[in-house]
């Protein structure tokens, strides 16, 4: 299934129980498109994701963060990727101990000047539950 968001292309992709979005690129784009998924419906309810892509004030720089918050302990990676015009730019990947909170960052990319659309994709494999979650966010800058 495919949507248009003011001149951004995004497809769904379906999942299991859920479905993600990932952007198809505009540099035009104007609006945020994100998602969360897990790959089953009784773990959608346990963990809850977030991604961020932002810029540094006044600095001309742009990160990607992203992390999940979990009802209970759970262990697993989390990989954080920020993509300018749908090519990787920079990643960070961490290991998440058991516990509640996991969260990482890409830290900072230098923005050229111009409309330039910025990405992060967070992804959550959680090594207890075997459940993956995905969120994507997306901005101009």
């Amino acid at each position: 299934m495919s949507h248009m968001f003011r001149g951004m292309a995004v497809i769904a992709i379906t999942v299991a129980a859920g479905s993600a979005l990932a952007p198809m690129g505009s540099a035009n784009a104007t609006t945020t498109a994100s998602t969360d998924t897990a790959t089953t419906a009784k773990t959608a309810a346990f963990c809850t994701s977030w991604a961020l892509a932002d810029r540094v004030d006044q600095r001309g720089s742009v990160y990607g963060g992203g992390g999940v918050r979990c009802k209970g302990e759970t262990s697993g990676r989390l990989v954080v990727k920020l993509y300018r015009n749908n090519k990787k730019v920079a990643s960070a990947t961490e290991k998440c101990p058991r516990n509640r909170y996991c969260s990482g960052g890409t830290g900072q990319t230098r923005n050229p000047k111009g409309n330039q659309e910025w990405c992060t994709r967070m992804q959550f494999h959680d090594i207890i539950g075997n459940d993956h979650y995905i969120k994507w966010d997306c901005m101009v800058s």
